[in-house]
């Protein structure tokens, strides 16, 4: 039971983490504001790092536990004001999103009355926090050097358009850091909407065969 509470604090945390970071990126700040958030997020930070040691030393293979969650580490990383201006910070605070991803997902599986409806919500929701969080990568990138990038629609737009694999072309990226993201974005909308399709494609076989079955 304390597992289970700790866990939904965790989670709270992670949301303040999701939410904090889209604002952040897309409304500027007072600089009493980063300031409170700087602090916020030291205070984040170390729950995060406790979190991950303390289960990290209870866990029989340290070694496996290390293998599935090494991101969780990065994830923890404190970000003081200074360190802020270096690009490398930018690329860890993304990665730092996977960690509220986790815990989004397992809220949203608990909607689902079957398996199909599981999966499904959870790959729904995994293209939503994708889309949106790589269009957030993608303006903090380019948003300062890409004639093209006015604001974050511009970036919003760019990832639906990736995602979907359309690709008109109107809006690319110039810097390295947002053509990795692109990247990433393209494979990842190639392989989702597969997986979506092998999902449906297995269960309406199985419903068919199993309408069959019935009619014999």
């Amino acid at each position: 039971m304390k597992k289970k509470y700790w866990d939904i604090f965790i989670l709270i945390l992670s949301l303040y983490v999701l939410i904090e970071l889209a604002f952040e990126v897309v409304y500027p700040f007072s600089q009493e504001a980063i300031d409170l958030i700087n602090t916020i997020d030291l205070f984040i930070c170390s729950v995060f790092l406790f979190d991950f040691f303390y289960f990290l030393i209870k866990a029989e293979d340290k070694k496996d536990y290390l293998k599935k969650h090494w991101i969780d580490f990065i994830a923890s990383i404190p970000f003081m004001t200074l360190f802020r201006f270096f690009r490398f910070v930018r690329v860890i605070r993304i990665v730092r999103l996977l960690r509220g991803v986790k815990g989004i997902i397992q809220i949203f599986k608990l909607l689902g009355t079957n398996k199909l409806e599981n999966i499904l919500i959870s790959y729904v929701l995994i293209l939503i926090l994708v889309m949106g969080y790589c269009s957030l990568a993608f303006f903090m990138f380019e948003k300062d050097v890409n004639v093209n990038v006015h604001g974050y629609f511009d970036a919003f737009w760019w990832a639906f358009i990736t995602t979907t694999t359309v690709g008109y072309g109107d809006i690319f990226p110039i810097t390295v850091e947002g053509r990795i993201v692109s990247m990433v974005l393209a494979l990842f909308g190639m392989g989702l909407f597969s997986l979506i399709t092998a999902e449906l494609t297995t269960k309406f076989y199985t419903i068919s065969k199993d309408q069959k079955k019935t009619n014999q």
